[in-house]
């Protein structure tokens, strides 16, 4: 029983450090993104898991803002990562 409870710690352990790390990373991305409302559609969108639609209706913009926000915020990232 002990030896099961120490693989579960390690498990939990393992898990635990893993999501720390990828938060971390998540947030540097996001620290890429100067523009809040860029920031806050992409935590919505991509962490949240919120469809357009419900993005839109949560920020009250159009779904159209939106969409405009995620491109722009997507096409920062992507400059970022490849300078």
């Amino acid at each position: 029983m002990r030896e099961y409870s120490s693989h579960r710690e390690l498990f939990d352990y393992h898990w635990d450090t893993l999501d720390f790390v990828i938060q971390e990373e998540v947030d540097r991305i996001f620290l890429m993104v100067s523009n809040d409302e860029q920031r806050t559609v992409l935590e919505l969108r991509l962490v949240q898991g919120y469809s357009i639609k419900e993005t839109a209706k949560i920020l009250n913009k159009s779904e159209a803002a939106v969409k405009s926000s995620l491109y722009r915020a997507t096409k920062h990232i992507k400059l970022r990562y490849i300078s």
